[in-house]
């Protein structure tokens, strides 16, 4: 049985396929979480493979996660989003991901954990989540879009 060397380093966006994770390894590449990603590296979506052009944030270690590291106490919704979208997937992908975003006060269960979230997005990336999602919003309250979004 032949070994395969792994010399170089592929950034993966978390979960990979079982397909893409062999064929990056049969090219040599050693396949290492994004979040570990320098933030020149290129970074690839593990779910579907292709090179995205996503940006690593860079974090202080006295950074708080849930104020996305700038220490002035505004919640990074961008990752909240981020972590919403990968609430139809892995559970605990997305339970890092939210963990991330709301640090020890992340509840246990998904439904709790989307609620959380939800409650950090304005309207207008609500609306935008909702869009993506294929639903369509005009003139709904913040609660009616609340609902609607942790019913998709």
């Amino acid at each position: 049985m032949s070994k395969i060397v792994l010399d170089k380093t592929a950034f993966i966006r978390h979960p990979v396929l079982p397909d893409l994770k062999r064929q990056l390894n049969s090219e040599g590449f050693r396949i290492v979480d994004a979040a570990f990603a320098p933030a020149d590296a290129k970074i690839r979506d593990g779910s579907i493979g292709a090179e995205t052009p996503m940006t690593v944030p860079q974090q202080s270690a006295a950074s708080n996660s849930a104020t996305g590291g700038d220490g002035a106490g505004t919640l990074n919704t961008s990752t909240a989003l981020d972590a919403l979208g990968t609430a139809g997937g892995n559970f605990m992908a997305f339970k890092s991901a939210a963990k991330k975003v709301l640090g020890d006060a992340t509840p246990d269960k998904k439904d709790e954990i989307v609620a959380a979230l939800i409650k950090l997005l304005s309207d207008t990336e609500l609306k935008t989540f909702l869009a993506g999602k294929g639903v369509g919003v005009s003139d709904e309250t913040r609660d009616q879009l609340e609902e609607l979004a942790k019913a998709v």
